[in-house]
């Protein structure tokens, strides 16, 4: 049969039902609603295995951001305020007087505020054996601005030792590659504190 001898037909079919359905946050939307979103949305949605993968990496990048009561924010060296060691020491607290030596890494966004601070690693009774590429993974994942980095020492002393000197060098010749500014570099210990920076050891 051709088109010219084609019976035409007019539709009496309903337009389909506008049925409100919940959305990923639990909100009431439409079915139109629901087609004029995103693609990647939609495609969520008609797709489990997608909607599970983007769960997850909506849920890793929570857990990069700061979940306390309050975002710190750190203040930078100038004239008036000599260093930032006051702002660090109650992140700090958690490592102070512990028996093994922790490893911190602080990542902040562009107007010093923190992102997240995570225990790199936990070494010995008297260090910790710290690499560049563990400790700049996570902050490079943040896509963080800047980086303090802390540690304490359980003996107590609070002078860096060679080795430390040897790591902060490393450090800092990493993060400068790597486009990051280092704020402090903050030793804790029960009797006090160094920093880094306001021995000059950070330019």
């Amino acid at each position: 049969m051709d088109e010219a001898s084609a019976p035409q037909t007019t539709s009496t079919q309903t337009p389909r039902s506008v049925a409100p359905c919940a959305g990923a946050t639990g909100a009431r939307t439409t079915t139109v609603e629901r087609d004029a979103a995103p693609v990647i949305v939609g495609a969520a949605l008609r797709c489990p295995k997608l909607a599970a993968l983007t769960d997850r990496l909506k849920s890793s990048a929570r857990r990069r951001i700061w979940t306390g009561p309050s975002r710190p924010s750190i203040t930078c060296y100038s004239e008036t305020r000599p260093g930032v060691a006051q702002d660090v020491l109650p992140l700090l607290q958690d490592i102070v007087g512990r028996p093994q030596e922790h490893f911190v890494c602080i990542s902040l966004n562009g107007a010093n505020e923190v992102i997240e601070k995570r225990i790199v690693t936990i070494g010995l009774l008297d260090r910790s054996q710290v690499h560049p590429r563990e400790v700049f993974a996570d902050v490079i994942a943040d896509r963080a601005a800047a980086v303090i980095f802390a540690h304490n020492h359980p003996s107590g002393d609070l002078r860096p030792s060679d080795a430390d000197l040897r790591i902060h060098s490393q450090l800092m010749e990493s993060a400068h590659i790597l486009g990051l500014r280092v704020v402090d570099h903050v030793i804790v210990a029960k009797k006090g504190h160094y920093s880094f920076q306001e021995s000059g050891l950070i330019s």
